[in-house]
């Protein structure tokens, strides 16, 4: 699914509250790892479904952008907790819990069609360690 109009946050299902919350991979992080980390999770809105998502389909997909293109505001990004701003001199980023760059997918629920925002983030935690968490899953329409 693709978000390419505005859209507002409805509820929030899953969300972190503390830096390690969520972990679903901890470990070296290589390109053979792509096939293999997965998101899973149970659809928020029926929970009914299971929905496994890879992690390949996260990276690149900034929460900056979302905002960019006005379909997230900043208020609603920070307000629902989607992604916290980190600034440091003239750089900005959205991060989540686990301190890394928040990155997202739009899915459908094949079960019940609920419209998800899945975020997660990549973190390298000690040399060559990476943890993967999912920060959060809200309901958006």
């Amino acid at each position: 699914m693709k978000l390419d109009k505005s859209v507002a946050v409805n509820s929030t299902a899953i969300k972190a509250h503390k830096e390690y919350d969520h972990v679903f991979f901890d470990g070296d992080f290589d390109g053979a790892d792509f096939g293999t980390i997965i998101c899973a999770f149970s659809c928020p809105a029926c929970e009914s479904n299971s929905m496994r998502i890879g992690i390949r389909e996260f990276l690149g997909n900034k929460i900056q952008s979302l905002i960019s293109e006005k379909i997230l505001t900043e208020e609603q990004v920070l307000q629902n907790g989607i992604a916290d701003r980190y600034s440091f001199a003239d750089f900005f980023n959205y991060v989540t819990k686990l301190g890394g760059t928040a990155e997202y997918v739009a899915a459908e629920c094949g079960n019940c069609t609920a419209h998800l925002l899945i975020v997660v983030s990549v973190r390298e935690t000690q040399p060559a360690r990476y943890m993967v968490a999912l920060n959060g899953v809200w309901i958006v329409a």
